[in-house]
């Protein structure tokens, strides 16, 4: 999968299929009852320091101030969601849950080894409960 800026927006994909990606909210499809399904792109600095097993640590991250409130589900989409390490790495999430009985924003992320106040980028997709 290759990434191009065009006309300031970034797109992902290759050969025909493209994806353009935007921090404004868009629907991308609809989800099997239905409902529309919406997607967004976040950036935060993120921590994850809490150890499991071996070289997996994980962390709760609050997106709350950046989507909307009236989520029903919604989905950290993990093969085009990133972390950086370093400054010319990037890495893709581990594992990416949204934990909707901890409040709503909370989502639980697994990476490897504990980072501290690395930039993130998630691509987020979900449902609303008002449609």
């Amino acid at each position: 999968m290759g990434m191009i800026i065009m006309n300031g927006k970034e797109y992902a994909g290759s050969g025909s299929e493209w994806h353009e990606y935007s921090t404004e909210e868009k629907v991308v499809g609809k989800w099997i009852d239905g409902k529309p399904l919406y997607e967004k792109v976040v950036q935060a600095n993120c921590s994850f320091t809490t150890h499991f097993n071996g070289d997996i640590y994980g962390g709760n991250i609050d997106l709350s101030s950046y989507l909307p409130s009236d989520i029903d589900k919604a989905f950290v989409i993990t093969d085009k969601s990133y972390y950086m390490p370093s400054s010319t790495q990037k890495r893709t999430f581990y594992f990416a849950q949204h934990e909707k009985d901890n409040g709503y924003g909370w989502f639980y992320c697994h990476v490897m080894y504990s980072r501290q106040n690395v930039d993130c980028v998630f691509v987020i997709q979900y449902t609303k409960t008002t449609d």
